[in-house]
């Protein structure tokens, strides 16, 4: 693996395709809910991802009001997380599973303040291969 880190909606595969990570840059949130991610995950892997959120009300004051995760499967919202402000200077974790075959998406946004906020989110996570129909554990 090489080269510059990336920032974006889609994710980075190791060269092995066993680790995937994301990196979504700085995103001005004011009113409406704001892409993170958005990509499509593999046919035959799941990805087992944690999700991390910084959460700031100026590009350096680590304070602010609460910011509410929104993780959806082919448009379907599977999971979140309300950051709390009580939470000031810490950030938040959320770990999930993609599973194979669907369309991926990590918004953000306000949940109470009307200000504008700037979050930073990042997705880290292992790839693993989907097992065939017929081989599910009972």
């Amino acid at each position: 693996m090489s080269g510059d880190t990336l920032t974006g909606r889609a994710l980075q595969f190791t060269n092995d395709n066993k680790q995937v990570y994301g990196y979504s840059g700085r995103l001005s949130v004011s009113n409406s809910e704001v892409i993170a991610f958005e990509f499509p995950t593999p046919n035959d892997s799941y990805i087992e991802a944690a999700i991390q959120l910084l959460w700031t009300t100026t590009t350096n004051e680590y304070t602010g009001d609460d910011c509410l995760i929104h993780v959806s499967f082919n448009d379907n919202v599977v999971s979140g997380i309300l950051t709390s402000s009580a939470h000031k200077n810490a950030s938040e974790l959320l770990k999930i599973t993609f599973p194979p075959s669907v369309n991926a998406k990590v918004t953000i946004k306000n949940a109470a303040a009307s200000t504008t906020h700037y979050g930073y989110v990042s997705l880290t996570g292992k790839v693993g291969m989907a097992p065939r129909v017929g081989n599910l554990v009972e």
